[in-house]
């Protein structure tokens, strides 16, 4: 079945309230869809992640937890997401869209973004 996903912005070792926002909004739409909500962490010193995002109706969390994703840069993540989204059936993928503008140097905007990951080529 092909699931919802969420990516959980990592600020230090908490994550991002527009994180939490999407994970809300995420269950809605699992919850209509009838299917689950699958979030994803990945940064460095992650222990105990789980306890911020669970209580908002996570099903499944897949977290990554290595020092080369720390701090944020996109080629690692984005092979992250690739290749989780190669093993996993992901319907719909919400994230923030602050990461990449952080690592050009700009402020961003904390605006969700969705992505669909039935281009990513198997």
């Amino acid at each position: 079945m092909n699931n919802v996903f969420v990516y959980l912005e990592i600020e230090g070792t908490t994550v991002a309230d527009v994180s939490l926002e999407l994970l809300t909004k995420g269950r809605k739409l699992a919850n209509q869809l009838g299917c689950q909500l699958e979030a994803v962490a990945a940064g460095n010193n992650l222990a105990g992640i789980e306890k911020q995002v669970l209580p908002f109706g996570v099903d499944k969390l897949h977290v990554f937890d290595a020092p080369g994703l720390f701090p944020y840069t996109s080629l690692p993540h984005s092979s992250v997401l690739i290749n989780l989204f190669k093993e996993e059936n992901c319907r719909l993928y919400l994230t923030g869209n602050r990461q990449p503008r952080r690592q050009e140097g700009r402020q961003g905007l904390r605006e969700p973004a969705v992505s669909n990951p039935s281009r990513i080529r198997r």
